[in-house]
């Protein structure tokens, strides 16, 4: 279902440059100049992102002819969920405490044609994931978990992405993926009666590493802000 959404709103976007570029012609300069531009990921809104909702993307162009030219590419963003719960049938709250920074860095290879742009790119990403949790399981025999959890991930991504310039200064773009990426994984999940020394407690602890592959048709999609010197301007 989100990938119609997607769908339809790369269409919008696509129609809203053809019709603007049918009433002003866009100058000379609407390809990435050597400057500045910041995004956002749109794909957050359909909670179908792949890199955190709290993100920001910057990308830095240099080395920019008409027709060609490069760019840094850098994206940083952090996950926290910080969450009470209660009822009347409960008699402590359940807790949980989490966070995940998240940081790209990649260089990417721009081929320019008037409002498009299209790029090739390799991003290197590692994110950290750390949440606690304490909660009740069964109120018949008062029976909690307290639990600790610790993802990291660290992965390469080949970019193959399109951008269309909307305005002068605004661009939305869409990127694909092949993600590789390693995990270690932890999970230290100690249970038992409520108020009752841990040490009689059992505990379940799991161990995992792995390296996965998958192929992201939709990576993000980002608005982004080009954003221009003073005498550019004008």
């Amino acid at each position: 279902m989100y990938q119609k959404i997607v769908v339809s709103t790369l269409l919008l976007f696509m129609t809203a440059a053809l019709q603007a570029q049918s009433k002003a012609p866009m100058k000379r300069d609407s390809f990435p100049r050597n400057s500045w531009e910041i995004g956002v990921d749109v794909l957050s809104l359909f909670e179908k992102n792949n890199v955190p909702a709290a993100s920001i993307f910057f990308r830095r162009n240099y080395a920019q002819s008409a027709f060609r030219g490069k760019a840094w590419r850098f994206q940083v963003g952090m996950d926290t969920e910080v969450r009470n719960y209660t009822d009347n049938a409960r008699f402590f709250d359940d807790t949980w405490r989490s966070y995940g920074p998240y940081l790209g860095i990649g260089h990417e290879w721009q081929f320019h044609q008037k409002r498009f742009t299209w790029y090739l790119g390799v991003d290197m990403t590692t994110a950290y994931l750390a949440s606690d949790k304490y909660q009740l399981l069964s109120i018949a025999d008062s029976t909690v978990v307290d639990s600790y959890t610790e993802i990291i991930r660290f992965g390469m991504n080949g970019i193959l992405g399109a951008q269309w310039a909307i305005t002068r200064n605004i661009k939305a773009a869409l990127e694909s993926s092949f993600h590789l990426q390693y995990q270690s994984y932890f999970l230290n999940e100690p249970s038992g009666k409520y108020n009752t020394p841990q040490e009689t407690w059992g505990q379940t602890m799991i161990e995992d590493k792995k390296f996965t592959t998958s192929f992201q048709p939709f990576w993000a999609i980002r608005f982004i802000y080009q954003i221009r010197s003073s005498h550019e301007k004008r």
